[in-house]
């Protein structure tokens, strides 16, 4: 029989099938937990959590990218 995968936000908590790392803190967070999302280059994409956005240096670093 297969194993379940345990996918649990690290911030929250919560069960969520679709999760994301955030590029500032390094947990994975689900969408709700995401405060944005950008797309840096084609390949790349930047996330940051609703944690991350409160510290401004992680936020100013976020909206340069």
């Amino acid at each position: 029989m297969a194993e379940k995968r345990n996918l649990k936000c690290e911030r929250c908590g919560r069960d969520a099938y679709y999760m994301e790392k955030c590029d500032y803190c390094s947990r994975n967070v689900c969408r709700p937990c995401q405060k944005s999302s950008l797309t840096a280059s084609k390949t790349e994409r930047k996330v940051i959590c609703r944690d991350c956005w409160g510290d401004t240096k992680k936020r100013k670093a976020f909206k340069s990218a």
